[in-house]
């Protein structure tokens, strides 16, 4: 049977079940089926354009678009930074990611030629979308997190002061310049903390740092190096 034949065919079967049924039931499943079809395509078109608003937004393609970006802020040295990771880059544990230009403590990224590429990958980056998950949790338990971001601070701020007492120990500094050294920190840009200044403090740590020293080689001389056959 040929496609003309079976067309023809289908006409009249079709012809007949509409003369019994006096249009009523097809002619209803007629008018569901291009509603749905009507209906499958705006969806489609409505989801396609937002689709390409949302792409439009996300990705830039001035240096314009960057800078009016809703995450974009500009330092009075000219460098383009990311609000998101400027907040909350202390929060990715991967230090490569850290060194993004799009931060305030990194200088911001240069207003040059690839400013634009630059900014839509760092846009689909996974720091950056690490950032606005942290910054999402900041914003639900801002207590909790000013806490352990004050913690983080106060832990970093120890291995500043500890390093410089090793520094002194291991040139035979007088524990006299400690506070001195302490306020050069502070006047070079450096968190040196609030507490922790006094040379009596710089006293205990070196006998701090003696003995986790004492330690370490005493571990050394008594564990049995299983390499050498000792």
């Amino acid at each position: 049977m040929g496609l003309e034949t079976a067309h023809a065919l289908l006409v009249q079967i079709r012809s007949i079940l509409q003369r019994f049924d006096g249009g009523g039931a097809l002619a209803s499943v007629d008018a569901r089926r291009d509603a749905a079809i009507s209906d499958i395509g705006l969806a489609h078109d409505i989801a396609a354009n937002k689709i390409a608003e949302l792409r439009g937004l996300l990705k830039a393609n001035s240096q314009l678009d960057v800078l009016n970006s809703e995450c974009a802020a500009v330092l009075r040295s000219g460098g383009v930074v990311c609000t998101h990771c400027t907040e909350n880059h202390d929060t990715i544990h991967d230090e490569r990611a850290k060194r993004t230009l799009f931060t305030a403590s990194n200088g911001g990224y240069p207003q040059n030629s690839r400013l634009v590429k630059a900014w839509n990958d760092h846009l689909v980056s996974a720091a950056h979308e690490a950032c606005i998950r942290a910054g999402e949790t900041t914003a639900a338990d801002p207590l909790g997190s000013f806490m352990s971001a004050e913690a983080k601070r106060q832990e970093n701020v120890m291995v500043v002061l500890f390093r410089l007492v090793a520094f002194m120990a291991k040139h035979k500094l007088s524990l006299r310049l400690y506070e001195e050294l302490v306020v050069l920190l502070q006047q070079s840009g450096v968190d040196v903390g609030d507490t922790d200044h006094s040379r009596i403090t710089a006293r205990e740590m070196n006998e701090v740092i003696a003995r986790h020293g004492r330690g370490q080689v005493k571990e050394f001389i008594s564990h049995r190096n299983k390499a050498r056959w000792l």
